[in-house]
């Protein structure tokens, strides 16, 4: 789906480009933007293409064996950056409000593990009173937001908070490749979490570049193929046509048109006649 949206976004902004220039043809505004609205609904993704994927995927996330050294290191500190870029995409008053309240969730449930022999923190659910009261907090803030919005946020934070408590592991493992290399895993540290964010950062690399190869090389002349038929199909619809063409320039080519052939009409009327005599 993101590849699909990324193709067809970058045709719509081709587009729109164009028409912002100052040698565009504003007469055929309509057109263009009904063609890229046909082509969100008949372009699909080749599905070969989709199985391949799947594939290449699962088997960039079976590979278990870091190659070397500075591939560990970065596995370990990239990941660092995904929950900064995470905190600063949730601009929505609504949405900060709702994180707040859950985060402070998971505050409660840590100290509530301190004191208790349960493991509350590790609940990927949430349950009706702590949704109730995350409501209400938000409804004292004057937020308005339906339960399935937080519950649905809740999945978000809590797997966040989850990469975060392994990401703290990978911090403590940077320097632990020789030990990863050599087998050894008596060293007091659990390095799984480095291999698991290498493996994970990997497949993503892999596919980000599967859907960059797929979009340049087959995507991108199947939706070029797609563009004609969908022109050709405009074609033959006279309606269509007039609601897409309008204006003072497309009333005169028309007039122009009957004014043509009124004049051969007369043409051959004349000529009838000089045959006739």
């Amino acid at each position: 789906n993101i590849g699909h949206d990324v193709l067809l976004d970058e045709f719509q902004g081709l587009i729109e480009r164009e028409q912002k220039s100052r040698s565009h043809d504003p007469i055929t505004n309509d057109l263009k933007m009904q063609v890229v609205q046909a082509c969100r609904t008949r372009h699909q993704w080749d599905t070969k293409a989709l199985d391949s994927l799947r594939v290449i995927q699962t088997q960039a996330l079976q590979d278990r064996n870091v190659p070397d050294k500075q591939q560990w290191e970065t596995a370990a500190n990239s990941w660092s950056k995904l929950f900064t870029f995470q905190g600063s995409t949730i601009e929505e008053k609504n949405r900060q409000q709702c994180v707040k309240e859950l985060q402070k969730l998971l505050l409660n449930r840590q100290q509530l593990d301190k004191t208790t022999k349960h493991n509350y923190t590790f609940r990927s659910i949430l349950d009706y009173d702590e949704l109730t009261t995350v409501k209400k907090n938000l409804q004292a803030q004057k937020v308005d937001v339906s339960n399935d919005f937080i519950s649905d946020l809740w999945q978000r934070v809590y797997k966040i908070h989850f990469l975060k408590r392994n990401l703290s592991t990978c911090l403590d493992c940077r320097r632990f490749f020789y030990y990863y290399q050599k087998g050894l895993s008596d060293q007091g540290l659990d390095c799984h979490e480095v291999v698991f964010f290498w493996r994970l950062k990997r497949m993503i690399e892999i596919t980000s570049n599967a859907i960059r190869q797929q979009i340049s090389n087959i995507e991108t002349r199947r939706l070029e193929r797609e563009v004609k038929e969908i022109l050709d199909d405009f074609n033959t619809d006279e309606t269509l046509k007039a609601n897409l063409l309008k204006g003072k320039r497309v009333d005169l080519a028309e007039e122009l048109k009957r004014v043509r052939q009124v004049q051969e009409k007369l043409e051959e009327f004349i000529v009838a006649l000089n045959t006739e005599k």
